[in-house]
């Protein structure tokens, strides 16, 4: 039994390493399971500036069946998002424009994720709480 326990423990560990720059170290819960809900911007910064009033009304929602909606209060943009094979990013495709984003990830637990996009020479770091 002890051999057991010890074995589960182990590799729960190394299964669930930490994989993204800002964490989490250890995580019981998937990455789709992380990611899947309701997202609102807490603050987001271009080229090292700060920009999170342009984005402070808008919403992300990730569905656990790869459904995605992109709110701002006055328009909503659908598509899907995916993980790359390696997990370290997010893909996102716009229904609408068949217009994929690529958002490396920088953090990922149940209540914070923080993505990294590099768009026309310009830098995006986003920064979402759960809502």
């Amino acid at each position: 039994m002890r051999i057991l326990l010890l074995s589960l423990v182990v590799l729960l560990t190394v299964g669930a390493c930490k994989k993204y720059p800002e964490g989490p170290i250890l995580s019981l819960q998937s990455r789709d399971a992380r990611v899947a809900g309701s997202w609102a911007v807490e603050k987001v910064v271009v080229n090292s500036q700060e920009s999170t009033g342009y984005y402070s009304k808008y919403t992300y929602s990730y569905g656990s069946d790869n459904s995605y909606t992109e709110d701002n209060g006055f328009n909503s943009i659908k598509g899907s998002w995916a993980f790359t094979a390696n997990q370290d990013s997010i893909i996102i495709n716009y229904n609408a424009s068949q217009v994929l984003h690529r958002f490396k990830i920088l953090k990922l637990k149940k209540k914070a994720m923080w993505l990294i996009e590099n768009v026309n020479g310009s830098s995006y770091e986003w920064q979402f709480k759960a809502n």
